[in-house]
């Protein structure tokens, strides 16, 4: 069964697994601070926790709870990897919290299967100058800049070039 747990200050919801909400609705930590009710999103797009907490010496600090990281860290196995391990959301909802939507990549993997926003030329790494010329960015060291009117011309040569 799914619940659902509406965003404060917001028309959205988290979709959880029963079994993990209840689990999590038992903790100490949840009932203390109140966490399901007190869920925003954050500017990432994932539902987070966030409370000011007085410590020992009166000072204030931040007890923040990134929902889906703390779900998948508890229920989600990570594989052996020798590389930095990404939460990924197979939707791509970042509010879907169900453990069958979540899984642990390697950044290769994410940025292989990301989606890229096409920018004004039609080209990645490309962009128009003041001057109104090309630029191709080729490394981060490298930069080749066209007179040619046409991105697609640029590109075009410098994939001639590289032949």
């Amino acid at each position: 069964m799914v619940i659902k747990v509406k965003l404060k200050r917001d028309e959205k919801y988290v979709l959880l697994d029963h079994e993990v909400y209840e689990s999590l609705n038992a903790l100490p930590l949840f009932q203390e601070f109140k966490v399901f009710e007190n869920l925003r999103e954050h500017s990432s797009g994932v539902p987070v926790f966030q409370k000011y907490i007085e410590t020992v010496n009166n000072k204030l600090k931040i007890e923040t709870i990134y929902l889906a990281k703390y779900i998948a860290g508890k229920y989600i196995p990570r594989p052996q990897s020798g590389k930095r391990l990404f939460l990924n959301f197979i939707n791509g909802d970042k509010l879907d919290l169900r453990l069958r939507n979540m899984k642990w990549e390697e950044m290769s993997k994410l940025s292989r299967a990301r989606t890229t926003s096409v920018n004004k030329t039609g080209f990645r790494g490309v962009r128009k100058t003041p001057q109104e010329k090309y630029v191709a960015m080729i490394s981060r060291s490298e930069e080749h800049t066209s007179e040619l009117q046409s991105p697609c011309n640029l590109v075009c040569r410098l994939l001639l070039e590289k032949k």
